[in-house]
């Protein structure tokens, strides 16, 4: 793919946050979606398909995020500060 066909494609994905069109349908619980490739992400859910699995103790996940978020446990990564009293944590939810 060119340069300018993923300049106009990546373009033509971030200009639906703005229209408010939502084209894709899912034909299971009729969920409507802005974007194709998000659409397929969703369909998993429905599947039970869990296509990401982690490398080190085998854990399967449907979404490539909880896996990212999953490795954090082996890694001890935590990319999530507190401002007020430096704590680190693993998910943003943790900081709420």
């Amino acid at each position: 793919m060119s340069e300018a066909i993923a300049r106009r494609t990546g373009l033509k994905r971030h200009t639906t946050i703005y229209t408010g069109k939502m084209p894709y349908k899912c034909d299971i619980c009729y969920a409507v979606i802005s974007q194709k490739d998000d659409l397929q992400k969703h369909i998993i859910l429905h599947t039970g398909a869990k296509p990401h699995k982690c490398d080190i103790c085998d854990n399967v996940f449907s979404r490539k995020f909880d896996l990212q978020r999953h490795i954090r446990l082996h890694t001890g990564d935590k990319p999530y500060k507190c401002e007020v009293c430096d704590a680190d944590f693993a998910r943003k939810g943790r900081l709420d």
